[in-house]
């Protein structure tokens, strides 16, 4: 039997179903100058080229075999690092690898007219719950997302499972972070908005896109300082908690999320010490999600017939308006 973890891992198998196509979307940063507008995509195609030949565009991936016979999911929910203050901290990790991208998937909370939106939310183990219903199948691990639909001051391209979801380009207040990618291939970089159209990035194969961010390791080496922060969080200033994922290379991903703000708010990961921890485990990219008190991983660990949840944040799951997650179908 599995059960479902309180904010991270779980057994590596699970009950199989007939393979499923995807449901639908809902259902240091580079040196490189922010933009200066927020133009849609549907007006900024003249900024963003295509051409598979210029110079910085990623090329374009394709669909490509995993060096896996079978999708497993590898929970640890008993690791500790001391923070940058010295205290030390409890974190969970889920390593994952998978037979078929397609096995990494994400879901966006919706409303009765089948949109997501501000305010639009639940909690992921009721999106978990959702998902498993409609695939008939066991979510191996989950873990919340970029929170894309729940603030209005965060615009910017949602492309989920392969569909345009939002075509709405980052504005230039909070275009200083790239877009995280998952490619057809079963690799995953970052992307300045500026330099493509929603449907440029899905002829080059992309699958996923998170826009939160910053990056915390790029090409194997960190991507944030000491003092980085999130752009214009200023309760996210300091120690947290965290969620990120991460990418060691083709079809092998890891979640993490942290706990924090346990002595009086002063005790927690800064993103210079989640990219340390990411970098140590191997990954050579690693990209921060919608932490805090959104912080919050689902995985099945064998033997444990009951949900467990972890949420390190609060008491209580906060209601969230996406997650990622794996199935092994």
């Amino acid at each position: 039997m599995f059960g479902l973890i309180w904010n991270s891992s779980t057994g590596s198998s699970s009950s199989k179903s007939e393979d499923k196509p995807l449901p639908p979307g809902p259902g240091p940063a580079d040196s490189k100058p922010k933009p200066s507008s927020t133009p849609s995509s549907s007006s900024a195609s003249s900024s963003a080229s295509s051409s598979e030949s210029t110079e910085g565009l990623e090329p374009y991936h394709t669909l490509t075999q995993s060096p896996y016979t079978e999708t497993t999911v590898t929970p640890n929910l008993n690791n500790y690092a001391n923070d940058s203050r010295g205290y030390n901290i409890k974190y969970y990790t889920v390593d994952i690898k998978l037979k078929k991208i397609s096995d990494l998937r994400t879901y966006l909370v919706t409303d009765d007219t089948g949109h997501p939106g501000d305010n639009v939310t639940d909690i992921v183990s009721n999106q978990v719950r959702t998902v498993e219903a409609g695939l008939n199948t066991n979510v191996l691990a989950a873990i919340s997302g970029d929170s894309a639909f729940s603030y209005n001051h965060r615009p910017g391209y949602v492309i989920r499972n392969g569909q345009i979801i939002r075509d709405t380009r980052r504005n230039s207040d909070d275009a200083t972070n790239k877009d995280a990618i998952i490619w057809k291939d079963g690799t995953m970089s970052s992307i300045w908005e500026a330099d493509y159209t929603p449907e440029d990035l899905i002829a080059r194969g992309a699958l996923q896109n998170w826009m939160f961010g910053p990056d915390l390791v790029v090409d194997s080496q960190l991507a944030v300082t000491p003092t980085s922060e999130i752009v214009s969080e200023t309760m996210a200033q300091g120690g947290n908690q965290r969620c990120a994922i991460g990418y060691l290379g083709p079809f092998h991903f890891m979640f993490m999320v942290s706990q924090g703000r346990k002595q009086q708010n002063r005790d927690g990961f800064t993103l210079h010490d989640m990219a340390q921890i990411l970098l140590d485990y191997g990954c050579t990219y690693a990209y921060n999600l919608d932490g805090g008190g959104s912080a919050t991983i689902v995985a099945r660990v064998e033997d444990d017939p009951s949900p467990v949840k972890k949420y390190p944040s609060e008491n209580t799951q906060r209601a969230l308006g996406d997650m990622i997650y794996v199935v092994d179908l």
